[in-house]
């Protein structure tokens, strides 16, 4: 399961939000499912509410580029602590 978050236009507190598990999709939609078993999607949609405006989309692993770059930056960041 992999689950982007992305800051859109801060002045107009939009973010992008990117999984490629339709599960996932699906959780973050319903806003009258407060409770999750995992940390993550909670934090996530805490993080909505305080967003004006966000959209969410379903993307499917071997076509998300920009997650797979930055899973693998932050990965080479880690080994070099």
């Amino acid at each position: 399961m992999r689950l982007q978050v992305l800051p859109v236009n801060q002045r107009r507190r939009t973010a992008m939000i990117q999984s490629d598990s339709l599960e996932v999709v699906k959780v973050i939609q319903d806003r009258s499912l407060e409770a999750s078993s995992f940390a993550l999607l909670k934090r996530t949609k805490q993080f909505l509410k305080h967003e004006s405006r966000w959209f969410i989309r379903r993307v499917p692993g071997e076509e998300n580029h920009i997650f797979n770059y930055l899973a693998r930056m932050i990965f080479d960041w880690k080994e070099g602590l």
